[in-house]
This record gives structure tokens, C-alpha cells and sequence, in this order.
């Protein structure tokens, strides 16, 4: 998931899950930085998961940590967030 970017990503794996529509959905935080996220899914990702859907990001740094967020990608196994201003 490359492109262009206004700040960089900071390579870090860690379990998390997006919450989307009330259903969670496991993965693997793959890369963060101030403005979004790569996400790497355990499981197919569903056709009803679209690009533009608001969710919530829920993963552990060094505490656990929520980020509202929103889906600009997805690919077979990949979402990429923006995180929602608060």
C-alpha cells in the first residue's frame, strides 16, 4: 500500500481489531504513523467492508489505544485507515 505521504509510517507489529458497524474484526497492525494505518486481516475481508466505512481502530502500543477512523483501501488482504480528527 504505497503512495505518497505526508508523514512517515512507523513499521510495528502488533494484534488488533477494527470494529466496524458493531462486528470486530481481528488483525495485525502492520505500520502507523500521525495520520492513518496498514492493517493486515486474519480473515477474508467481507464484501460489506467498503471503502469509506468509519470504524474503530483497537490495538496495543504501549498501552491499548482506540483510533476513529476511516477505510481509504482495501485490498485481498489489506486496509489501510485515516485516522479521524477528535
Amino acid at each position: 500500500m504505497t503512495q505518497e505521504r505526508s508523514d512517515q509510517r512507523v513499521n510495528y507489529i502488533s494484534k488488533c481489531f477494527l470494529d466496524i458497524d458493531g462486528t470486530s474484526y481481528p488483525g495485525l497492525l502492520e505500520n502507523i504513523s500521525t495520520t492513518g494505518a496498514s492493517v493486515k486481516m486474519i480473515d477474508a475481508i467481507p464484501q460489506t467492508i467498503r471503502c469509506g466505512d468509519l470504524c474503530i481502530l483497537t490495538t496495543l502500543l504501549l498501552s491499548p489505544v482506540k483510533y476513529s477512523s476511516k477505510i481509504l483501501r482495501i485490498n485481498s488482504t489489506h486496509i489501510a485507515l485515516q485516522f479521524l480528527e477528535q
